[in-house]
């Protein structure tokens, strides 16, 4: 299985062209790109570039389901619920507060709401009391500046461990790009 959260590090263009540059690069668009990509081409595998800064990758997250908790009695507006694939012992780990927003722009009436990492566990409540517009099963949430060092993957409640996946010649042309010495100890030498 493999999972719908994915990393993407600045300096991927696309899902296949490498431009390594120190330049800044919007992590935004980029991520906007690849799922852009990934949806015309109907592809649901997740990628992830290894980087040792804790401040280059966006993290994407596909909404896996949403709820709607209606409005108590006491006339409180109703809040939405969207969830994705994903626990607090996965990809957002040691992060105080992580603020995501949606990929897409859309118009829309903004609902109260808040955004859970998979079911089952407290702690996987990312945000809550968000104004934002409802979200579809199927769209994304990015997470900017979130670093690649700081996933940490379990099967808590027998959840799969997520695989991230690669093309070789995408892996290759990296390490050929930065040189083998980035990926000491990942690569044989």
């Amino acid at each position: 299985k493999i999972h719908s959260t994915m990393f993407v590090r600045r300096e991927i263009i696309g899902d296949t062209k490498i431009n390594i540059t120190d330049k800044p690069v919007d992590t935004f668009q980029l991520a906007r790109e690849v799922a852009a990509y990934k949806t015309v081409e109907g592809s649901n595998q997740a990628s992830i570039i290894v980087n040792l800064d804790t401040r280059e990758c966006a993290l994407l997250a596909k909404v896996i389901a949403r709820k709607t908790v209606l409005a108590s009695s006491g006339g409180n507006p109703s809040t939405r619920m969207h969830y994705f694939v994903d626990c607090i012992n996965g990809s957002i780990n040691n992060e105080d507060c992580p603020t995501g927003r949606p990929l897409i722009d859309k118009e829309g009436e903004l609902y109260q709401s808040t955004i859970w990492e998979g079911p089952c566990d407290a702690r996987n409540k990312l945000e809550s009391n968000k104004m934002m517009r409802k979200l579809d099963v199927g769209e994304w949430i990015v997470y900017e500046d979130m670093g690649a060092s700081r996933a940490l993957s379990s099967t808590f409640n027998y959840s799969p461990t997520p695989i991230y996946v690669i093309s070789e010649c995408l892996w290759c042309g990296i390490v050929m790009t930065m040189g083998r010495s980035h990926f000491y100890g990942i690569i044989s030498p």
